[in-house]
């Protein structure tokens, strides 16, 4: 499951907890109203997990030394600047990091 499919999933899961916690929050007996605390934690855990998640997912890819040296013949050939070489590492990194 990718990092939005995962997310997505715990928010629809957080939104019926919203839902059945104002129900047993708001209801008039006394049983129902006992359960909110359930669902409470159970809602503060799955936002918790889905954090975790989706940090998860956030791993640095660099470049590798094909890529640089890939960068650095091009730089040379073309008679780039050291801007161009610094927009084409980041233009590489964001393509390898939003895969």
């Amino acid at each position: 499951m990718t990092k939005d499919e995962a997310l997505k999933k715990a928010f629809k899961q957080a939104f019926q907890l919203g839902q059945d916690y104002w129900y047993q929050a708001d209801h008039e007996y006394e049983s129902q109203n006992k359960k909110s605390d359930v669902t409470r934690a159970k809602f503060e855990q799955l936002m918790e997990d889905a954090i975790k998640e989706a940090l998860a997912h956030r791993t640095w890819v660099g470049l590798t030394d094909e890529e640089i040296d890939d960068l650095s013949r091009t730089m040379v050939k073309g008679n780039k600047s050291v801007n161009w070489l610094c927009q084409a590492i980041e233009a590489k990194l964001k393509e390898k990091n939003s895969a």
